[in-house]
This record gives C-alpha cells, structure tokens and sequence, in this order.
C-alpha cells in the first residue's frame, strides 16, 4: 500500500504514475517534487478515507500496467493516532482500522501482490495491549487465502 508520511499527512504512493494528482493539502512542494522525480504518485489520507477499497483496487490497476508484482509497504503512520496510537508520528488525518482493512484486503488480494513490509509499530503506544491484536487481525485477514480465516493468535484464542 505503501504509505508515508509528510508535513503531518498520510498519503499512500504508488510506483509507476508520471504526473501526482495534485491534492494541495499536506504534502509541500519538496515532497511532490520527489515523487515526481521517482515517478511515484500520492493520494491523500482524506480522499482514500473516501473509498479506500475503491482507491486501493485503482492503485492496483495502475500498478499492473507497469510491473509485474508489488511488495505492500505498511507504515502504521498511516493510521489515525486518535483511533490507533501505535506510531510514532502522531497525527488526525490517518485511517482508521477499517479503511486500511479494506484497501490491505483488495492490494493482498491481488495475484500480483508478492508480500508486505510492516513497520513503524510502537507497541508501547498500546498500554492496555488491545490495539497490536487488532492490527495484527486486519494484517493476517488480508495475508489469508481468498475465504479463509487466519488461525487463532494467542489473543484471539480461547482461553483454557
């Protein structure tokens, strides 16, 4: 999904697209002329907040015209910290849980989808350790086989 963040907000890029679309609100001139300059393009937080399963399988479309397999990169910036406080650049502009399951669901889906990076979690940011299992869930349903469950975790298993 590759996501990053810069001057506060989320955006998700994608390799391949000539030309950004342009969103004007938090990312500066410096980042959209790196992206432009490694051929990647941006979607801001809100518009993928929008539709994230239609954005994501749009990214994927694009992708597929111009290579052959992507690695997911999950950076949990992404999420919003007042929802999911595991990163360490808070900010109120990420996805929430849901809407990165939905866009993880369709990019992990893909056939050519060959695997996923997933960094910048904080476990120290989860006190009561409710937020990492959920995270993990949303991770291991979109790695699952089309129709299948992951196995039981340690935190999803029945108590014995």
């Amino acid at each position: 999904m590759g996501a990053a963040a810069a001057a506060g907000q989320p955006f998700q890029l994608r390799a391949g697209h000539r030309r950004p679309q342009r969103a004007g609100d938090g990312v500066g001139e410096v980042q959209w002329t790196r992206l432009v300059e490694h051929r990647l393009s941006a979607t801001p937080a809100p518009v993928v907040r929008a539709d994230p399963v239609g954005k994501a399988a749009e990214a994927v479309r694009r992708l597929g015209g111009v290579c052959g397999s992507f690695l997911v990169h999950l950076d949990v910036d992404v999420l919003d910290t007042n929802d999911v406080p595991l990163a360490n650049f808070p900010h109120s502009a990420g996805l929430s849980l849901g809407e990165l399951a939905g866009a993880l669901d369709v990019f992990c889906g893909s056939d050519a989808c060959a695997g996923l990076v997933l960094t910048e979690v904080d476990p120290d940011h989860d006190p009561d350790g409710t937020l990492l299992p959920q995270l993990i869930d949303v991770v291991a349903t979109a790695l699952a086989p089309r129709g299948q469950r992951p196995p039981a975790t340690r935190s999803t298993a029945p108590v014995t």
